[in-house]
């Protein structure tokens, strides 16, 4: 027989998976929308590509994940591949998480190259999109499941465990590389949506992307996405910036 509070923890998990399922397609794209899209070319030289993660995690505390790489562009008909290694990691987090921060800052990175783009220059092997009314008819979707009456029942007294699974799933989203990352359309979009809760709160969640490129040749230049999950007066957000460079 399982544990009221395991069960507890199950159906809070599923409703909020259901509600922000998509969110996990929040990487594929930036850019809400990929309007006329043209055909790129791999650029010369070598670049260096830089990802900042930052999660908070409450009362001031956060996480920082920095990591760079040297990167290079290689024709493969039909489009190209991109070949890269780390060369810098640091990851700055509070003191009683130390342990945590050493093993993500040893972290190996080698699986992440090489990445195959496509003729237009975006990561092959995904077609997931999401535009920013898809994400809040999800959040609708899981909405309706707070609402019903296991869900109801279940969740009376955990409105701020809910909102904290959010921004968990959140996080993860987040984490997610961009399917137009190299060759982003330059763009910025928002979406946000009130989630009622149990007890009677109103918890919200929305969502930020920004993205800038080169007009020349249409290289990223700096990209942002930002998740924030708000209950009462207390907000979490978890915050992803990349940058490319030319090396030298």
């Amino acid at each position: 027989m399982s544990e009221p509070g395991y069960d507890r923890r199950q159906v809070a998990g599923r409703i909020a998976a259901a509600a922000l399922l998509p969110l996990a397609a929040l990487g594929m794209p930036i850019s809400p929308t990929m309007a006329f899209p043209r055909k790129r070319a791999a650029p010369a030289g070598s670049f260096a590509l830089q990802r900042v993660l930052t999660r908070e995690l409450g009362d001031g505390a956060a996480i920082v994940v920095t990591r760079r790489w040297r990167i290079r562009f290689a024709t493969a008909a039909p489009g190209m591949f991109v070949a890269g290694e780390q060369i810098f990691a640091e990851v700055a987090a509070p003191p009683a998480l130390s342990p945590l921060a050493a093993l993500e800052k040893a972290r190996s990175t080698a699986k992440l190259f090489p990445i195959r783009l496509d003729a237009m220059g975006q990561i092959a092997g995904s077609d997931q999109e999401t535009s920013a009314a898809e994400l809040l008819r999800a959040i609708d979707v899981g909405q309706a499941m707070l609402e019903s009456g296991a869900g109801r029942t279940a969740m009376a007294d955990d409105a701020r465990s809910f909102m904290a699974l959010l921004a968990r799933m959140g996080a993860q989203a987040v984490s997610a590389m961009p399917r137009d990352l190299f060759f982003p359309v330059a763009a910025r979009d928002s979406a946000r949506r009130d989630v009622a809760l149990p007890g009677g709160e109103t918890g919200t969640i929305s969502v930020a992307t920004d993205a800038s490129a080169d007009v020349r040749t249409g290289l990223l230049r700096a990209s942002e996405r930002v998740v924030v999950t708000r209950v009462g007066g207390t907000a979490r957000s978890s915050r992803e910036g990349w940058s490319l460079t030319p090396n030298g």
